[in-house]
This record gives structure tokens, sequence and C-alpha cells, in this order.
């Protein structure tokens, strides 16, 4: 066999649906900017807990090379993974009183995963990390796999890029449910291209498990199916198991408090959850003292023109998603949500698929890729010091 013919026949060997090429430019950059993000955190906190006002609150390893992963949400999450949802009792009959109901705003699909694999490793936070981490690698697989297929190896390979660097990415290898939403949301749309609409389905309900805003991804998900079929198919009826998931955890809910409710009223009550204007909250943002409200505001209204970009090339679902995975968040908060929209920017993995687009033109690659990992280096040092950047 000539020696000349292996690289090639290497590259067309196929693992999990990707080729070894795929695999290892997957690998390569999840290890380099994982890496990275590691020492920048690390460094950080090693420089500024000298001089730091009060003792830092988010203390979950004895490892600082771990520990710089998890922040804010993720005791609560590991909360759940070790107590489950507390109980109305005959001494607490109303479970929105009790400080820790607070977790039902928490869905049980990611501490369920921590919980399970806390089974193998004995370690709660380790095995938050291992999810998420293992999580971001199929979603680098499945969206390396959507860019090849509209744009071929060289978008797939950008997209890459852009997935590693984007701004606020490193959250989906933090101790956050991020990441399972996202390979969750992603393989909806993977399935959905191949007609497997009952897995669309198993997915979805998983997905409405996993954060609130799964729900309503039967809406772009709706429209794939319409603009497949246009007309009567029993496809259709699995969709109506994302919904489902939803009865299924408010079923759980008045189970254990007797409140169908028990999220939007426990989210209410602790962090002021209801119905706003989201455009009216982002100009409001914009204007406020704190620098990370404004920050956040700013970089919602980045986002929405990117938007703007899939809206004027007519990727109507991709639109469609874009904007509920970014407004219905945002408008589903007072002043609490506003430093959390760059967290909320991760999951719009259409952008992802632009950006590489973008970074296609090898001028604008070279400076725009490094200046995506110094804004991602510096939000990091914000996520391991617990500022109120992103939250």
């Amino acid at each position: 066999m000539d020696s000349d013919t292996l690289p090639a026949m290497d590259a067309g060997k196929k693992r999990f649906g990707l080729t070894t090429t795929a695999w290892k430019t997957i690998l390569g950059l999840f290890l380099v900017t994982r890496l990275f993000l590691t020492g920048v955190g690390v460094a950080s906190r090693e420089l500024i807990e000298p001089v730091r006002k009060k003792p830092y609150g988010w203390v979950y390893s004895d490892y600082l090379h771990l520990d710089v992963w998890g922040v804010w949400d993720t005791g609560w999450y590991l909360g759940i993974a070790r107590r489950g949802y507390p109980a109305t009792t005959p001494e607490l009959p109303d479970i929105r009183d009790v400080k820790w109901s607070r977790n039902y705003g928490f869905l049980p699909l990611y501490p369920l995963t921590i919980f399970l694999l806390h089974l193998v490793t004995g370690r709660y936070f380790l095995s938050a990390l291992l999810a998420s981490n293992l999580s971001l690698l199929v979603v680098a697989a499945l969206l390396y796999r959507m860019a090849e297929e509209r744009g071929g190896p060289l978008l797939a390979r950008n997209t890459m890029v852009a997935l590693f660097f984007f701004p606020a990415s490193f959250i989906l290898s933090g101790g956050f449910s991020e990441s399972l939403c996202l390979a969750l949301l992603l393989g909806c749309f993977a399935l959905a291209d191949r007609d497997r609409w009952g897995w669309v389905g198993v997915l979805g309900f998983l997905l409405a498990l996993c954060r609130p805003i799964g729900v309503v991804m039967v809406i772009p998900l709706g429209m794939k199916w319409l603009a497949r079929y246009r007309r009567l198919h029993p496809g259709v009826l699995f969709l109506g198991l994302i919904p489902a998931g939803l009865v299924f955890w408010s079923a759980f809910c008045y189970f254990r408090t007797g409140d169908w409710l028990a999220v939007p009223h426990v989210k209410e009550r602790f962090w002021g959850a209801g119905f706003y204007n989201p455009f009216a909250n982002l100009w409001d943002w914009v204007l406020h003292d704190s620098p990370g409200i404004r920050l956040n505001a700013i970089f919602g209204f980045l986002l929405l023109f990117l938007v703007l970009v899939l809206l004027l090339r007519r990727r109507w679902i991709e639109v469609v998603t874009c904007l509920l995975l970014l407004l219905v968040p945002i408008g589903g908060g007072g002043i609490g949500q506003a430093t959390g929209i760059l967290r909320f920017s991760v999951m719009l993995f259409p952008l992802y698929v632009l950006l590489g687009e973008v970074l296609e033109n090898e001028r604008l690659a070279r400076w725009l890729t490094p200046c995506l990992g110094v804004i991602q280096g510096f939000l990091m040092v914000t996520w391991a010091n617990g500022l109120h950047f992103i939250v």
C-alpha cells in the first residue's frame, strides 16, 4: 500500500459520525482553550485573593484548578444532587416560605446527571464538571456536523473556533446546565433534519426538564416540521412530548408541595421573575450605573445585530430560535436578569455558524480570533472571582 494514501484514508475514518481530522480539531481546541482558561482563572484568583475585601464564598473543591469552574448557581445544582427538593410538611405548610425552596427554580435533569455520575466518581463537583464538559464535546460534534453539511470542512473548522473562542463559551465547561441543555437542543435539530421525530420528542422532553427555555423550543422545531411537510403528518405528535416535560415536572412539584406552579411562584418570590418588555429592559440596563449590567446590555444589542444578519439571509428558523433563546429570559425578570445576558448567549448556536462564516475571511480571522480570546479571558477572570459580570 502506498504510504501517501494513509492520511487520506485516516481522514475518511469516522468515529461517532465524524472523521478523525474533525475530532482532532475539536479535541485540540477543547484542550488548548480549557487549559488557557483554567490558567487565567487560577492566576487571577491568586492575584485577587490577597486584596479581596470579603472572603470568597464559592469553594467547591480543594483543587484550585477545578474550583475556578464553579460559582453562583453551581451550589444550587450540587445541593439538589445531594438532597433533592424539599417537600411540604405539617411544620412547613407553604414551601414558598422556606428559603431552601429556591431550588425549585432549578430544573432536575442537570442535578440528576450529577447524581448519576457521582455514583461512579464519588465526587459531586467533579461529576458536575464531567457532565458539562462531556456535553460540550457533544455540542462541538453536533455543531461541526451541522456546519460541515452547510458549507464543508472549512466552515466546520471555523465554526469550532467560533464556539471555543466565543466570549462566554467558558460557561459551557463550568458547573452550570447550559452545555447539557445546548447538547439536547442541537440533538433535537439534528434529528429533525433526519426525520427522526420520535427521538426529537424524547430529547425535547429531556430538554424541557433541563432549563425552562427548553419548552419554547417547540416553536422553531414546529417550524422545521412545517417547512418539511406542509401537511398533516403523524410526526408532529411527537413534538407534544416537549411541553409534556413541563407538565411532568409540574406534577412532581404538586406531589411534593401541593403547588402545580411551584417553579414560577418560587422564581417570582425570590428572584422577581415576571413578564417584562425585553427591549425596554435592555435599554434601561444600558443606562444603568453598574458596569456589569451595562456590559451585558451592550452585548445583548450586539447579539440582536447578529440575529438581524440572519434575518437578512432569510434564515427564518434560526432567527426565531435565537430571538426566543435571548428575549424570553431577558423579558422574564427584572434587574436580576441583567447580568445573565452573556450567559444566555452561549445557547444561540446559529451564531456560532454565522461567526464561522465570518472567520472564513482570513484577514478578519487574524484579528477577530485573538480579540475574542482576550475578551473571553477577561470574562473568565470575572467568573472565577465571583464578580457581577456574569451571573
